[in-house]
């Protein structure tokens, strides 16, 4: 009866009636990804940014080959460098 909405409504609770206050549209997706995409990208090339992409973005690029850990850094520092096919660092 609660899968076919025939039972009570309390079945699942009451039905919202107020607008969710945290409202996401077409829009503010694409704004957030491009964000988001532009933060790798400026990464990827060293351009200066004001926030870093996350741990988890930054492990991505590391396992993808894209880069990898700069020797001159420690390993407790996430300093990560371009990989070239080809070129040694």
């Amino acid at each position: 009866m609660v899968l076919t909405v025939s039972g009570d409504t309390s079945s699942f609770g009451v039905p919202c009636e107020t607008k969710d206050k945290n409202h996401v549209d077409v829009a503010f997706l694409d704004a957030y990804a491009t964000k988001q995409w532009e933060t790798i990208l400026h990464f990827l090339v060293g351009t200066e940014m004001p926030e870093e992409p996350g741990t988890g973005v930054l492990q991505l690029l590391k396992q993808a080959g894209l880069m990898e850990g700069d020797p001159k850094y420690p390993d407790d520092r996430p300093a990560l460098i371009i990989v070239i096919p080809g070129v040694c660092a």
